[in-house]
């Protein structure tokens, strides 16, 4: 265990974005699987094309599509903080290297948060942890909206864990703002708690 915890958190970073990749693209195709992924990537796809929505169907029934909204005007059903950052992946053609990338500063702003509450061999621990989960690597393999979420929730909870001046309030509020935009419920249990501290 002491060898896994004298990596630095950046190592663990790098691991934790290579082995996203391979799931996703290994596993999973690089392609989207459950109803919400395919709904966030064409609202993305919408977003990245300059567009708010998508003009209504010819036949609305072609599109019957859980969370998927199709007159007047098509659009997904979800909050646009996700897709709106995937929407940058999108425009490149990289949509599927969007979540494994976030899973990266998850796991160095594990780290972030854990170094002056915990101390820094627990902080470690905590990043190696992250980097290998199971089931935080398959979020990271996915178009899901959590690990976004994760992002900006733990630049709110550095700000409270370790404050360094306006600048990392900041990002903290910032990373709360977005949370608000892509996932409100988790946004107001986590994120509203942060900000009174």
């Amino acid at each position: 265990m002491e060898r896994l915890t004298s990596r630095s958190p950046e190592l663990w970073a790098v691991v934790s974005v290579l082995l996203c990749v391979v799931v996703c693209q290994g596993a999973l195709d690089g392609i989207p699987h459950v109803t919400d992924e395919v709904v966030y990537t064409l609202q993305a796809r919408i977003f990245a094309a300059g567009a708010r929505v998508a003009p209504a169907a010819d036949v609305p029934s072609m599109l019957a599509y859980p969370f998927w909204v199709t007159g007047p005007e098509s659009h997904a059903a979800f909050p646009p903080g996700w897709p709106m950052l995937l929407a940058v992946g999108e425009g490149l053609g990289l949509g599927w290297l969007v979540n494994p990338l976030l899973m990266g500063a998850v796991v160095w702003l594990t780290h972030a948060v854990g170094r002056p509450l915990v101390g820094e061999r627990s902080a470690q621990l905590g990043a190696v942890l992250v980097a290998v989960s199971p089931a935080l690597v398959l979020l990271g393999a996915s178009r899901m909206s959590h690990t976004g979420v994760m992002v900006g929730l733990l630049l709110a909870a550095r700000a409270v864990a370790e404050p360094g001046g306006r600048g990392r309030w900041l990002l903290g509020g910032i990373g709360v703002a977005y949370a608000v935009t892509a996932r409100p419920f988790g946004a107001l249990l986590i994120g509203g708690p942060l900000l009174l501290v």
